[in-house]
C-alpha cells in the first residue's frame, strides 16, 4: 500500500521541517519505505507498507507525533 501523508505546522515554535522529519521517521516502523520532502512549515511523506491500510498508516504517524513533545507543533493535514 502506498499513501501520501502531509503534515503542517499548527503552532509557533516548531522545529524546521527537515529536523521534524528526522524525528518523525525515527519513531516510525523500520520496515516502512518512504520518500520525503520538507520545507520549514510542511512535510510530505510517501509511505509504502505492504501489509497496512491507509488508516493504519495515518494512525501510526499521528501516534508518533503525539509521542515526541518536539513534534507537538506539527499535525497531519486533513485531520
Amino acid at each position: 500500500m502506498d499513501i501520501t501523508v502531509d503534515l503542517m505546522v499548527v503552532s509557533p515554535g516548531a522545529d524546521d521541517g527537515e529536523i521534524a522529519v528526522v524525528r518523525l521517521l525515527s519513531l516510525l516502523p523500520a520496515h516502512w519505505t518512504w520518500l520525503h520532502r520538507a520545507t520549514p512549515s510542511r512535510i510530505g511523506l510517501r509511505i509504502t507498507v505492504a501489509d497496512a491500510r491507509p488508516g493504519e498508516i495515518r494512525e501510526r504517524v499521528r501516534a508518533a507525533l503525539a509521542e515526541d513533545p518536539a513534534l507537538s507543533a506539527w499535525s497531519l493535514t486533513g485531520d
